[in-house]
C-alpha cells in the first residue's frame, strides 16, 4: 500500500530507508536534507508499506505543471528487486497527474532509471572540486 508520509517523513523509520539514497548519509544530514522538502507546498512524499512495515520512499518535487523531479526514492535493501520503486515511480505519475518525471543520479543508480523506462544522458558535475560523472534522467515528455 502506498500513503502520503510527508507530515511523518522526519522519522528514524524513514530515514532508515531513505539513507539508502544519500551520500555518506547521517540522521542530522537526513534532516537537514528534508526539512526544506517539508516546507514545500510542491514536494509531495509517498511511502510504500507492507502492513505498518515502510519498504519504500519517493519525493517528488513538482517543477511546473504536469512535469516533476525526483528529489530522492530508496528501497529497504532487503526488499530491492520487487518493483517497489518502480511502483513508487508508477504511482507518482499517476497520483500527481505527471506528463514527465525527471532525476539525477550516479553510476549505482542508472540501471534502476533505465528499467523503469528513463532516458539517461550523462554529464560531469563537480563536487567539493572533485568531476563526478551523473546521468540526467527523464521518463515521458522532455522537459
Amino acid at each position: 500500500m502506498i500513503r502520503d508520509i510527508k507530515k511523518a517523513f522526519q522519522t528514524t523509520e524513514a530515514y532508515a530507508v531513505y539513507a539508502a539514497c544519500m551520500y555518506e548519509p547521517t540522521y542530522e544530514k537526513f534532516i537537514q536534507k528534508t526539512t526544506p522538502m517539508l516546507a514545500d507546498p510542491n514536494t509531495r512524499v509517498y511511502g510504500f508499506f507492507q502492513g505498518e512495515l515502510l519498504l519504500g520512499i519517493i519525493a517528488v518535487h513538482r517543477t511546473g505543471g504536469d512535469t516533476a523531479e525526483i528529489k530522492g526514492i530508496a528501497v529497504r535493501e532487503t526488499h530491492r528487486r520487487r518493483r517497489i520503486g518502480s511502483g513508487l515511480i508508477a504511482y507518482a505519475m499517476q497520483h500527481e497527474r505527471l506528463k514527465a518525471l525527471s532525476a539525477e543520479t550516479d553510476d549505482d543508480g542508472v540501471l534502476f532509471y533505465r528499467h523503469c523506462g528513463f532516458e539517461t544522458e550523462a554529464f560531469v558535475k563537480t563536487f567539493d572540486g572533485m568531476p563526478c560523472r551523473r546521468y540526467r534522467c527523464i521518463l515521458g515528455a522532455k522537459q
